[in-house]
């Protein structure tokens, strides 16, 4: 629904509004965004706007249950990311890679992203669930170290902390695919962890893959399921012919791979593929995912906590941000390193 009315709508809010409703149809042209596919994955049956006309339009109940709050406080990270003092594209990168809301992202700078292979770091991803997983994980061991005496009663207290942040942070960052598969994956790994078994990461990879399918079956239909489960199925894959090596030949051979293997599926999905994708990656991955995410994730925390020092934290994860998007933007212009597939 389109609203362009006064009043200020928070999710979980009841209203009821005279709306003017018509059949979703959107454009499916080989190479850009299928937004009919979106439709038919999200289970939008009808698109429409509110009348301004109208003489209904009163709010019939304000959101008061706990399965709305992921997403109040998703709206309240959001306009807090607004009112710091920062760029427009580092604010609309901070809001895709922390709460997940791309929708900021001007398509100019999807395409600079995409010039360069690193459009999938504009996504809340598998690594950023890790991450908030391994914080619980230690914050549960930590507390299991101060409760020494009943250790061995409250030994799942770590897994059980790991899952808890991690399945909050999903919730917060919207549940999209890839969250959904790092979730099922890390249920894999913790449980089989509780009950001494083994937990192989092919065999998480395929039990992921089964309950998307069954809880989402047109997930299928969209490229995020197949460049989402395609990636990491690839660096399985790589681990099996890694063992033994040291780590920066490990890191030099998966950037490699990964460049390889996402360069048809790019062609497939979105028309062409990049050239410079590994060199960009080796400089941005670490960059994002050890920088900027986890001061982005510590700024959100900080701020729901009513902590003054998220302000701070805003700025020093938006300062990569401001530095790397005008010098990609000159070297873009310089040469090109998208190769496109007519």
């Amino acid at each position: 629904m389109s609203y362009y009315g006064e009043q200020t709508i928070a999710p979980g809010d009841e209203w009821q509004f005279e709306v003017k409703l018509k059949k979703p149809w959107g454009l499916a042209n080989p190479g850009v965004f299928n937004l009919q596919a979106w439709f038919a994955q999200n289970g939008v049956d009808a698109v429409g706007s509110v009348r301004e006309s109208g003489k209904t339009q009163q709010r019939l109940a304000q959101a008061v249950n706990i399965w709305s709050l992921p997403d109040r406080l998703r709206q309240k990270i959001n306009e807090h990311i607004g009112e710091q003092p920062l760029t427009a594209e580092s604010a609309a990168i901070l809001r895709a890679v922390t709460v997940a809301d791309g929708s900021g992202i001007e398509p100019k700078l999807w395409f600079l992203f995409q010039q360069f292979g690193l459009s999938h770091l504009l996504v809340v991803s598998g690594t950023h669930v890790t991450m908030v997983a391994a914080a619980g994980f230690i914050l549960g061991a930590v507390c299991l170290r101060l409760l020494a005496p009943l250790s061995s009663r409250l030994r799942w207290l770590p897994g059980a902390a790991a899952i808890l942040s991690a399945c909050f942070y999903g919730a917060l960052a919207g549940l999209t695919l890839p969250v959904q598969r790092a979730l099922c994956m890390l249920f894999c790994f913790v449980l089989a962890g509780l009950v001494g078994r083994r937990s192989g990461a092919a065999n998480s990879l395929l039990l992921a893959a089964s309950v998307v399918l069954v809880l989402t079956p047109l997930a299928a239909v969209g490229s995020g399921f197949w460049l989402s489960f395609g990636a990491v199925g690839a660096l399985v894959w790589c681990a099996l012919w890694q063992r033994g090596l040291g780590g920066g030949m490990r890191l030099l051979q998966t950037q490699a791979a990964m460049s390889l293997f996402m360069l048809p599926l790019g062609a497939l999905f979105f028309g062409g593929g990049s050239m410079i994708a590994m060199l960009a990656n080796l400089l941005m991955i670490p960059l994002l995912g050890w920088v900027v995410v986890p001061l982005a994730l510590l700024a959100a925390v900080c701020f729901l906590g009513g902590w003054d020092v998220a302000a701070v934290l805003w700025q020093l994860a938006a300062w990569p941000l401001d530095k790397v998007p005008p010098f990609a933007h000159e070297l873009s212009g310089v040469a090109s390193e998208w190769l496109p597939c007519r």
